[in-house]
């Protein structure tokens, strides 16, 4: 009897300690074990993640893609991406094996008109692509998201013929089939 109420105390502590964790937002799972129940699905979730909080704080399991925005652009047309952001992405990949992360630039961060120096100058083009690929040779990255706004919002329809010319360009430059 007195070793059946110390198994029901030991239940009940645990129990508690479990629902203190679980109040003080601590994740509950070991890192890099997230649930299969989160990858099989099959589905794509794609979640932005932009380097305001500490990724120790993100809980990346249930995205199987995270798009790393604000990364900034230099005046050569090289990424700006620290080596607070690749630890930032070794950080969520150990919490998510299974995580892919892409690159996305454009909105705030990057605006029209550096995109169109970018695909205008064969300099600055190179300058890009070199360093998205070196990135992406590494592993750091599994791929990019442009969000250029808009490329033809100065009348110029050549910039929109040189977008898709890049794109072609960095598919050849990476090797990678997937980019579309």
């Amino acid at each position: 009897m007195c070793t059946d109420v110390r198994g029901q105390l030991v239940k009940m502590f645990f129990s508690l300690l479990l629902l203190g964790l679980a109040g003080a937002g601590l994740p509950l799972q070991a890192q890099g074990a997230c649930s299969d129940s989160y990858q099989g699905s099959g589905k794509r979730v794609f979640c932005y993640y932009e380097g305001k909080r500490s990724p120790s704080e993100v809980d990346p399991c249930p995205c199987t893609h995270i798009l790393y925005k604000n990364v900034q652009i230099d005046q050569q047309s090289r990424l700006k991406f620290t080596n607070r952001l690749k630890s930032d992405v070794q950080t969520l990949k150990e919490a998510n094996p299974r995580l892919s992360i892409l690159v996305s630039l454009g909105g705030d961060s990057v605006t029209g008109d550096v995109f169109r120096s970018i695909v205008s100058r064969k300099d600055q083009l190179s300058n890009f692509t070199e360093s998205l690929n070196s990135l992406y040779q590494d592993d750091v990255i599994q791929g990019i998201e442009m969000d250029w706004e808009w490329p033809m919002d100065t009348n110029d329809k050549k910039d929109k013929i040189k977008l898709i010319r890049y794109m072609r360009q960095l598919k050849i430059a990476t090797g990678d089939e997937n980019i579309k």
